[in-house]
């Protein structure tokens, strides 16, 4: 089984730290995971992601991303800044 898809909601989950979505069936994560501004560990390996939005380039308090094991071929370009 596993998750298809991440609730919008998520966004309001604004103390949160660590986010634990490994092996999973996601193939998309919702653009309001941006306003996790405490987000330090973001985990989405395992899934069928094909892209990471670039919208995550907002999290400054991101420290560690673990996206192995999908199908993202390049990091958006909002990552290199």
């Amino acid at each position: 089984a596993g998750l298809t898809q991440l609730s919008k909601q998520v966004g309001r989950l604004k103390q949160l730290k660590v986010l634990d979505l490994y092996y999973n069936k996601l193939t998309t994560l919702p653009p309001k995971l941006s306003r996790l501004k405490r987000l330090e560990q973001l985990a989405v390996s395992h899934n069928d992601l094909s892209e990471l939005p670039s919208s995550l380039a907002k999290l400054r308090n991101l420290r560690m991303l673990y996206a192995h094991h999908n199908r993202i071929s390049q990091l958006p370009d909002a990552f290199q800044k």
